[in-house]
């Protein structure tokens, strides 16, 4: 049975939309959307069909809130009712309700609720449409009234007729039509109105007919009696307006197409040309650009297709008209630059393509009047255009397929600000097959049981053994053998499968921790990744806790691994998400620390129980003082946060010695193991046997520990050291040298430092005590911080200025900082 209503469900969570498609699918057409970009898409296309929305508030890419925005704004949308489904967060219900939702509904999903809710919504709508189409029919009935006085002000043939075919009379008619026939005020125009058929040429009376049943508007062509007896070719465009008991009025304007030359130069420009830009559509550039091949067949050409980077955010961000400008610059530029040398068009949307001969290409030079084209204009947005290049071998191949090729190119500099152009080669479109490979073949794969979960051990370095392992995954193909995850994690992020593949990640990695529980091997800790498009996942927790639960894993051995870079798509939801998983116990890691663009502030935000390093500090820190000591201060920073640290990376004994040293113990990479499958693993860790299950950071007894928020931040700390009239610093103490941690003002003027030069002296105090005073003063501190018992001792200090100044300093233990003993000195001067 045909479906006069459609429904658009809008969720990224599958089973949801499947749940809600059997409640409604009887009563309506139901089209379905993963995410908010997708729903946007197909809003725009197909609005006109969509009766109501039901929109789900929480979605990656995009989420409700935008959608709900988009949609509000534009007037042609705005009339359609959008139900949320409801999260039961009153802000959000409260948020949705001023940006303009319908409704509500809330999950689980109950059909004797929903179904009513959703079906008034839309009753009230269409009684809403009939009501203002009736409206409309009063006021054109009202306008009709009016049309005899606006006649004659209008320029142009205007007229109403009544009746059938030949039979047809005028009865009304304006200056201006009387006019095209010669007729002055009033003269001889009785034949209009009493047989109008005997003034149309006897060949054309037969499309008179045109005036009758049908009660549709039409259009015909006739020749009609001028006063001085020649035949003006006429274009009658008539509108039945009004249905009588006997008779049918029409609404008719009559044109002299004598001017059809005009009329049709006008219709094959909207047929060549591009209506906004000026420039040649799609077909007419594809056409062009052939017979320029024909017409130069010894020229070698190429072709380049060029987009905006990020033209739809443009568009919402400043609106339609700023974006339209932004395009007519764009054909301002190609016009200017290709005229004279080929051929240019716009193929859609913000999809422009030209064609020259190759020895005219200037790339750089282009992208160069590009920048200063929109440095000078009104657009207050950093525009970046993006050229994909291909050069034409082959002149035989349709143009359409070359400008697809191009768009290939175009497509690997996508997100790539610092690369504006590429070219095409056959390896681009052997890896683009490659990928679609890869994509036809991936959800077989995955029924088929081809992955396969590989372990990587995570070393203690003090014990020498595993301590916890990743899990990873691996394609086995039946044909293509191992397949690296580089070459289908990201066509699986970008597709979205890769929720599935995380969720059967999670499922092995359980089902494995369930084989060792089983077998009485003792417990042994793994952690899985969680990409974007799951942490985003509103049931992400219930899944996760549904899983171990099922298989029967503590939530200590189910490690939870995130990327900080994922923190700034959703931060309030991925903190909800992980506070929940803490709360239920599952530890939480910090994947990648370091790579992202805010990282301290990252870690300020998120609540997590282990940082693992980012591999790109290991790879320079033996050539880079600068990476050995970021390496060290994240170490030592983690420990202060009680933050236990995972290297990930580790190729060489320099790098686990030099990690080892600096109090990084977890160790993960190939110099002690690769990835390796399950089997494998098990062998391993039997035969190296495994540490003891313990991430937590060694901490001082209580009574011993320093409070470093008070140390580093406390206002009444501050007060008190400002109120000293010595000098007074804080020193964290090991056997492997001195480090500031704080001093007070007056120190500075003690020491004869500066802010500047207090930074050169603060990693390496021993250096600035005077050199015959320098071993007492180092054996009396580490002995203060042994006997925690406090020392005078007298010390002589060498300025930057060269002046030795004279010092008396009293040395007192004051706690532990971690591993190391904190000292609190005090200067005072004395006379040398």
């Amino acid at each position: 049975m045909e479906k006069d209503r459609t429904l658009l469900i809008v969720d990224d969570v599958p089973v949801n939309r499947a749940i809600l498609s059997a409640i409604f699918g009887e009563e309506y057409n139901i089209i379905e959307a993963g995410d908010g970009l997708e729903a946007v898409e197909i809003i725009s296309r197909e609005y006109e069909r969509i009766s109501i929305i039901i929109l789900d508030l929480t979605m990656p890419r995009m989420d409700g809130f935008e959608v709900l925005g988009i949609i509000k704004k534009e007037p042609h949308l705005a009339e359609i009712p959008v139900v949320i489904v409801s999260s039961a967060e009153i802000d959000a219900e409260i948020k949705a309700l001023e940006i303009g939702a319908s409704d509500f509904i809330s999950k689980p999903f109950d059909s004797r609720v929903v179904t009513p809710r959703i079906n008034n919504l839309v009753a009230k709508r269409e009684y809403e449409s009939v009501r203002l189409e009736n409206i409309k029919l009063q006021e054109e009935a009202k306008l009709q009234k009016k049309i005899q006085v606006m006649f004659d002000t209008v320029p142009g043939g205007i007229a109403i007729f009544e009746g059938y075919g030949h039979s047809i009379r005028m009865v009304m008619g304006n200056d201006g039509l009387f006019g095209m026939f010669g007729y002055s005020s009033g003269e001889h125009r009785d034949i209009f109105f009493n047989n109008f058929a005997s003034i149309v040429h006897p060949d054309d009376r037969a499309n008179l007919s045109n005036f009758g049943g049908d009660m549709h508007p039409f259009a015909i062509n006739v020749r009609i009696l001028k006063i001085d007896g020649t035949w003006l070719w006429t274009m009658i465009t008539a509108k039945p307006i009004l249905s009588g008991q006997a008779t049918i009025q029409f609404y008719a304007v009559l044109v002299d197409i004598s001017t059809e030359q005009k009329i049709k130069a006008e219709l094959q420009y909207r047929a060549e040309y591009d209506q906004l830009t000026g420039i040649y559509n799609k077909d007419t550039f594809y056409m062009q650009t052939s017979e320029m091949f024909k017409a130069h067949p010894g020229t070698k050409y190429v072709l380049m297709r060029s987009n905006i980077e990020r033209f739809k955010l443009i568009n919402d961000l400043f609106g339609k008209a700023a974006g339209d400008t932004i395009l007519k610059i764009i054909a301002d530029l190609f016009q200017h630059a290709m005229a004279p040398l080929g051929t240019y068009g716009r193929l859609e949307g913000d999809h422009f393509a030209a064609c020259i001969p190759q020895e005219e290409l200037l790339i750089n030079k282009l992208q160069k009047k590009i920048a200063e084209r929109f440095s000078t204009s009104d657009v207050k947005y950093p525009i970046s255009v993006g050229l994909g290049l291909y050069i034409v071998d082959d002149t035989s191949i349709p143009v359409e397929l070359m400008c697809d090729r191009a768009n290939l190119a175009l497509q690997t500099i996508k997100g790539k600000y610092l690369i504006r152009y590429a070219y095409y080669d056959n390896k681009l479109r052997d890896v683009m097959v490659a990928e679609q490979e890869i994509q036809s073949e991936m959800k077989n794969a995955l029924s088929t049981r081809q992955f396969q979960i590989y372990l990587q051990p995570i070393y203690s370095v003090s014990t020498g053994k595993p301590a916890s392992a990743e899990v990873l995954i691996r394609w086995i193909h039946p044909v293509k053998g191992l397949i690296p995850p580089n070459k289908f994690i990201p066509i699986f992020e970008q597709s979205g499968f890769i929720a599935e593949l995380d969720y059967y990640v999670w499922e092995e990695a359980c089902s494995y921790l369930k084989r060792r529980k089983d077998a009485g091997h003792p417990d042994f800790p793994v952690s899985v990744n969680v990409s974007r498009m799951s942490l985003y996942n509103s049931n992400l927790f219930d899944e996760i806790v549904k899983l171990t639960r099922k298989y029967g894993v503590h939530p200590t051995l189910f490690r939870i691994e995130i990327t900080e870079t994922a923190y700034s798509d959703n931060p309030n939801q991925l903190l909800a998400t992980i506070n929940a998983l803490q709360g239920a116990g599952f530890p939480i890691l910090m994947d990648d620390f370091g790579s992202g663009y805010s990282s301290l502030n990252t870690l300020k935000d998120i609540p997590v129980d282990i940082l693992k390093i980012d591999m790109k500090f290991l790879e320079s820190f033996e050539t880079s003082n600068k990476a050995g000591n970021i390496l060290t201060s994240i170490v030592r920073m983690a420990k202060w946060l009680e933050l236990a640290v995972i290297a990930e990376g580790v190729e060489t004994k320099n790098q686990v010695d030099f990690l080892s040293s600096i109090g990084c113990d977890k160790i993960q990479g190939y110099y002690f193991a690769r990835p390796m499958p399950v089997q494998d693993f098990e062998t391993h860790i039997a035969s190296a046997g495994s540490a003891k299950q313990d991430d937590k950071v060694d901490m001082p007894d209580e009574e011993d520990k320093v409070d470093i928020d008070m140390l580093l931040g406390n206002q009444f700390v501050d007060k008190l050291l400002g109120g000293i009239s010595g000098g007074i610093g804080f020193y964290e103490i090991s056997n492997s040298g001195m480090e500031i941690v704080r001093v007070n003002k007056t120190y500075y003027d003690i020491m004869g430092l500066d802010p500047s030069s207090f930074m050169k002296t603060s990693r390496n105090v021993y250096d600035s005590i005077y050199a015959d005073d320098r071993g007492m003063f180092e054996e009396s501190c580490l002995k203060a911080a042994e006997e925690k018992t406090p020392r005078k001792i007298p010390l002589r200090i060498q300025r930057d200025d060269g002046q030795i100044a004279a010092l008396e300093a009293s040395i007192s233990y004051f706690g532990r900082l971690m591993e190391r003993s904190v000292l609190c000195i005090t200067f005072i001067e004395t006379k040398v």
